[in-house]
């Protein structure tokens, strides 16, 4: 969804939107220890597949032309962004749903000027 205001004096773009995403089957990492051979007692890494996991999140922009600067600045622009996601696994091995994403921040933000 997004809103521009064309009043005299403008916002800019405010842009908003959210997702959720239900995923079959994330792979997920297990440590467990070596039980026989040469590396026995030994931890070891193992990616495996969980049975389900979904993501959901919100994202807020807003975008500003800088039309009061003089001058050859008189175009720039800015722009600022932020993310903010929840990610939920279901690890068969624990008794408990873990609420963190292994390849990505909780939440993330950025700004820009143009």
């Amino acid at each position: 969804m997004s809103w521009w205001n064309t009043t005299s004096k403008p916002l800019g773009v405010i842009q908003g939107g959210f997702f959720y995403k239900a995923l079959s089957n994330p792979i997920y990492t297990v440590v467990s220890q070596v039980t026989a051979g040469k590396y026995q007692g030994l931890s070891q890494l193992a990616p495996i597949n969980g049975p389900s996991a979904h993501i959901a999140g919100i994202e807020m922009a807003w975008q500003q032309r800088l039309s009061f600067l003089p001058g050859a600045l008189k175009g720039m622009g800015v722009r600022a962004k932020l993310q903010l996601h929840h990610f939920a696994c279901y690890v068969p091995q624990r008794s408990r749903r873990a609420h963190r994403s292994p390849h990505a921040a909780a939440h993330g933000s950025e700004q820009l000027e143009f």
